[in-house]
């Protein structure tokens, strides 16, 4: 048994969005050519002292990208092993202060990508 992970890219960052982090005995068939991007918008940024990280929350409307993705993972199987927060780590520790400018921006998500390991 191995984990399954899937996820977005944010544009222009080393950063992404994680839709499914799960273990799994076997994969499935699935295509995950998905193209599409869209423009996200980060509601808060928190450091989440559990990990010792400090992420980006993003806002995840009902049929936006964030939730279509993962609720394509979630019909395969493919679920979240924790509460599924739509985020992306940007710094090991405590570094709200360094990233709060980005509440309320937009960022470009899109190249989206899964693998096993």
């Amino acid at each position: 048994m191995g984990n399954f992970t899937a996820a977005l890219e944010v544009a222009n960052t080393d950063w992404h969005i994680t839709l499914c982090f799960c273990k799994a005995e076997k994969l499935g068939r699935f295509r995950t050519g998905h193209e599409a991007t869209a423009s996200c918008k980060v509601i808060d940024v928190k450091h989440w002292k559990d990990h010792d990280i400090t992420v980006l929350i993003f806002d995840n409307p009902p049929g936006g990208l964030i939730d279509r993705r993962h609720n394509y993972y979630k019909k395969l199987g493919y679920g979240y092993d924790h509460e599924f927060i739509p985020h992306a780590t940007v710094a090991k520790g405590n570094q709200v202060d360094k990233f709060k400018h980005y509440i309320g921006k937009s960022l470009m998500v899109g190249g989206e990508y899964a693998r096993t390991f």
